[in-house]
């Protein structure tokens, strides 16, 4: 039985010269839009469009839903950008405005996971059946704990970065992610779970992906339903 424990769920941090080249990137579209160049406005989308969708994916679960919250925050993006006064915080900025918008919406429930159909007996593809598995555990967790867990795990935030973005303090950023951590756990290895079965069967031979990688990949197919 392949049980989840707590230590495998956090994934890998971006190395800070990934985080630094990304910060090089946005920070002259920022500072020329600031300007009144509008023509910085389409690049700085390209670079955080998938950024705002992942997490209003995680929020919401509802594509048109969310590509309407998106079209929202990166209106307000343009409107208000002169407010921002720390072009290299965009990222928790931007990242708060998306939050804002889904809040004011109704709650709505992630789409029906993708079935197994007959995966489970052909070709014993155990990466691919642990990540089915890891989307529906992450399907019953609130949209709360989807949210900060694509933002950590996914996004690679810091804990600062979340606490900025979340507008809570640093320690209970900390307790947010644990009890997120140890929900996902428990839908994880549940009855209905991951843990090496479905359905009573057993999920055939070990992931030959780490968890860390296996993770960030189902957490970016649940944030980005089609």
């Amino acid at each position: 039985m392949l049980m989840l424990r707590e230590q495998e769920l956090a994934a890998p941090r971006r190395s800070t010269q990934v985080m630094a080249s990304a910060e090089d990137v946005l920070v002259p579209l920022i500072r020329r839009l600031q300007d009144g160049d509008v023509k910085a406005l389409e690049p700085l989308i390209r670079q955080t469009e998938r950024l705002g969708m992942g997490l209003a994916m995680a929020r919401l679960g509802h594509r048109q839903t969310a590509e309407d919250v998106l079209q929202d925050a990166f209106l307000t993006v343009f409107q208000e950008i002169g407010r921002l006064r720390e072009p290299a915080a965009f990222r928790t900025w931007f990242c708060r405005i998306v939050e804002n918008r889904c809040r004011r919406l109704r709650r709505r429930p992630l789409p029906d996971p993708l079935e197994d159909d007959g995966l489970a007996v052909s070709g014993g593809n155990t990466d691919l059946l642990r990540r089915l598995d890891l989307q529906r555990a992450m399907r019953l967790l609130p949209e709360e704990d989807r949210s900060l867990l694509f933002l950590r795990e996914v996004q690679s935030m810091s804990y600062d970065e979340l606490a900025v973005t979340l507008g809570v303090p640093l320690g209970t950023v900390k307790s947010r992610l644990a009890e997120a951590r140890r929900r996902l756990l428990a839908a994880w290895n549940g009855p209905q779970g991951a843990a090496g079965t479905s359905g009573g069967k057993r999920r055939g031979r070990p992931s030959k992906m780490p968890f860390a990688s296996l993770f960030q990949v189902a957490m970016w197919e649940v944030c980005h339903v089609v």
